[in-house]
């Protein structure tokens, strides 16, 4: 089960009374309010041929190694990665590893491969690595709930979650 599902399954069985996920789709008894985007970036080496250019099509990663995390609530761009391959009828080599995100960008550094994170990891300085966005790629952020949930803690936090992506946007 993926991390999005697992959560939904949460909220389905009233265990969390919200989840944020990424790159969703929900239930028929849950409502979702997205709440910001961002774009998806690619994690390189400084010294790497990609890293020169400043944006990268998926194109590009035809003849690359692609690190991934299989840790559970990372799936959905594991999915979308493989999506736009299917796509293009051709895959990158891809390579999953049961660390995080922060780990997999140190093993970028090392020069085992490349990875895509979303654009907050780029807050992450990391010697040795730059970051690159993906051309029109991004990901939403939504808070996801259980349309029946009367839970007015849960009404207060979703009030702030939008009063807060508002800021964001506006930005």
């Amino acid at each position: 089960m993926d991390g999005s599902s697992s959560n939904l399954f949460a909220i389905d069985n009233q265990r969390v009374d919200v989840a944020f996920l990424a790159d969703t789709s929900t239930s028929l008894d849950c409502d979702a309010m997205k709440l910001w985007s961002e774009r998806v970036i690619l994690t390189v080496p400084k010294e790497h041929k990609l890293a020169k250019i400043d944006e990268v099509r998926w194109n590009d990663l035809l003849d690359q190694t692609l690190l991934e995390t299989d840790r559970s609530g990372n799936e959905e761009l594991g999915l979308r990665i493989r999506m736009r391959f299917e796509e293009a009828g051709r895959y990158p080599h891809v390579r999953s590893h049961s660390i995080g995100q922060e780990s997999l960008i140190s093993l970028v550094a090392m020069g085992w491969g490349l990875t895509l994170v979303a654009e907050a990891m780029t807050a992450l300085h990391v010697p040795g690595i730059v970051y690159r966005p993906m051309v029109d790629e991004a990901v939403t952020f939504s808070a996801v709930w259980l349309r029946e949930n009367s839970n007015p803690a849960l009404r207060h936090l979703l009030a702030m979650a939008r009063a807060m992506s508002a800021v964001h946007a506006a930005r």
